[in-house]
């Protein structure tokens, strides 16, 4: 049973710009090592699903029917262990700050929830695919309320309520990285961490109107210096594609990030502690909705 959080003790001193950076920085990297095991381990986690025809020579496969593409983006694949242990890791220190940074009443309430809903959209991601997760986040409506019912104090408990929900909702979309990687974009998850990276200099090295110019331009510039290695590394894609992708999940990073700021950042919570780091990694998260999009695009 959860109640109102108090403040106790000093508050959390505010984190400098530089372990902002940092914070982003370890996210991205933990996108990025995740994906880069998973490719060591099935390199074919780089294509779209296909299937070899008798007399061609090996790794000439032509686009699987839509039912074997299915029993391959629902099968379960040990090299996509790594990426759901790395998003786990990003999952539990969003989870951490999250009712801290919105001021939730009943933190532990809504800590338990989402990571619940959290940890079954890992086990949905790698066990079976996209239809399985949208059912999950349809279902977190009702986790997410009878946890809430589960209090006695049931002050403010349609904030509540919706401010978890939206946790859960997050958490699913940093799943969605799995399924990305799962349907063959390898390539875009490893571009998304680099434009991950490279916006989040900046974004908290930079203040006032030319903060989305800078967290989108700084993004895109990292992605594209980056992209022909990563073509010739995957032997997959083309320039043209890599720098669509940088582009576009720079400019999601930008919107998503600058719009928190815009929200939330006048909080003191979005500036220290848990809640602070939180504040960083909600982007990489929220973003796994967009590269699994771009990874179905540029199959």
């Amino acid at each position: 049973m959860s109640t109102p959080n108090t403040p106790r003790g000093r508050s959390p001193r505010p984190l400098t710009a530089t372990e902002r950076v940092a914070v982003g920085i370890g996210g991205a990297v933990a996108l990025a090592v995740g994906v880069a095991v998973a490719l060591l381990a099935e390199p074919s986690l780089l294509d779209a699903p296909s299937v070899e025809l008798p007399g061609t020579p090996p790794g000439t496969g032509v686009p699987a029917s839509p039912a074997a593409a299915r029993e391959r983006l629902e099968a379960f694949d040990p090299a996509l262990v790594p990426l759901a242990l790395m998003v786990g890791a990003i999952d539990l220190a969003v989870i951490s700050g999250w009712p801290k940074l919105l001021g939730m009443p009943r933190r532990a309430t809504a800590r338990w929830t989402i990571g619940i809903v959290a940890a079954l959209s890992l086990v949905v991601a790698l066990f079976f695919g996209i239809g399985e997760l949208a059912v999950l986040a349809a279902l977190a409506i009702p986790v997410v309320y009878v946890g809430e019912m589960t209090c006695a104090e049931r002050a403010h408990l349609l904030e509540q309520v919706a401010e978890s929900y939206l946790g859960a909702l997050i958490a699913i979309s940093a799943s969605m990285w799995i399924v990305a990687l799962r349907a063959g974009g390898g390539e875009v998850v490893a571009t998304a961490a680099i434009v991950l990276l490279g916006g989040t200099f900046g974004l908290y090295y930079t203040r006032g109107p030319v903060r989305f110019a800078a967290a989108t331009g700084a993004g895109f510039a990292a992605g594209a210096l980056c992209t022909p290695a990563l073509i010739r590394l995957a032997g997959t894609g083309t320039l043209a594609e890599g720098l669509a992708s940088a582009a576009i999940l720079a400019v999601g990073y930008g919107l998503v990030a600058v719009g928190l700021a815009k929200v939330l950042g006048a909080l003191q919570a979005a500036n220290s502690g848990r809640a602070g780091v939180c504040f960083v990694l909600v982007p990489h998260s929220a973003l796994g909705v967009l590269g699994y999009t771009l990874a179905l695009l540029f199959l």
